[in-house]
């Protein structure tokens, strides 16, 4: 059960994401996807690990989807998937942030 709700609230979030990323300049979404990568290399990285990290399919599936996207991007040349990228990993970042949110809390 909590598995679709966290599911449902990326996709909702995805979907916020894109329509944001939609009026944003090209400039606005290179920094944003300059803070994402920089939340997930200090997740991933740099981390002071008091426990295990638990990379489980809702971490993966954002950055999968933003790979995905890129090596299509780059073929096509579209906009539509670059907003998806930047949607795909703000949707990361915001997974790891309530991840931390919620060890900080406990």
């Amino acid at each position: 059960m909590h598995l679709l709700v966290w599911i449902f609230g990326e996709a909702i979030l995805g979907v916020f994401f894109y329509e944001l990323a939609t009026y944003m300049p090209d400039f606005v979404k290179i920094i944003v996807c300059g803070a994402a990568i920089i939340i997930w290399y200090d997740y991933r990285y740099f981390q002071k690990r008091t426990g295990r990290i638990y990379t489980g399919p809702l971490l993966l599936l954002p950055l999968i989807l933003a790979l995905l996207c890129f090596a299509v991007w780059r073929f096509t040349g579209d906009n539509v998937w670059a907003r998806l990228i930047v949607a795909c990993e703000c949707v990361q970042s915001a997974y790891i942030v309530v991840d931390r949110m919620s060890r900080r809390s406990s």
